[in-house]
């Protein structure tokens, strides 16, 4: 049997196109209101005056994300609504053989554990988040800490993640 590729492309479409942006909306809905933690996240990599410069004008830059992105508490709700789908889904179709698609690694993995991964934050993921959370933020891990699908992510990052390939400066 053949690989069934527009159905791994299907599932890479709607991660990328639906969950991708419900999961960002919600997550920034929980993470924008702590300023100081925000702006140096979003920061990261810039030198030390820069991400102080960047606290200071971080109010304006959360208003403009939050209208150019619709963050609201609706949307935050419906974010997490299609979120719980999407975890649900990874749980359910792995369920047997592991993966999304005809028992084997695709792009409907890659997408759905990359798309997902702000839910349950594998340590494999490649940039190191500061700790602690905003309280925001650890009330969303906390939600997902348990849900099966948090596992299949986790898994997907611990067997598929690799070595970064990143340049170090």
């Amino acid at each position: 049997r053949a690989f069934d590729r527009p159905r791994a492309v299907d599932i890479q479409q709607w991660f990328d196109d639906k969950v991708g942006p419900a999961v960002r909306c919600t997550g920034f809905f929980e993470m924008l209101p702590d300023t100081e933690y925000s702006a140096r996240r979003i920061a990261t990599g810039l030198s030390a005056w820069q991400q102080n410069l960047y606290v200071l004008a971080f109010p304006a830059v959360r208003a403009i994300m939050m209208v150019d992105m619709h963050i609201t508490a609706d949307s935050a709700e419906a974010g997490r609504t299609i979120t719980r789908e999407a975890l649900d889904f990874v749980a359910d179709k792995s369920e047997q053989t592991g993966y999304l698609v005809d028992g084997q690694f695709s792009v409907a993995d890659l997408t759905a554990a990359t798309v997902l991964f702000p839910t349950c934050l594998p340590p494999e993921f490649p940039v190191a988040l500061p700790t602690p959370l905003p309280s925001g933020w650890e009330r969303w891990i906390a939600r997902w800490k348990n849900h099966r699908g948090c596992e299949y992510v986790r898994r997907i990052y611990r067997e598929h993640r690799g070595v970064s390939a990143a340049i170090d400066r």
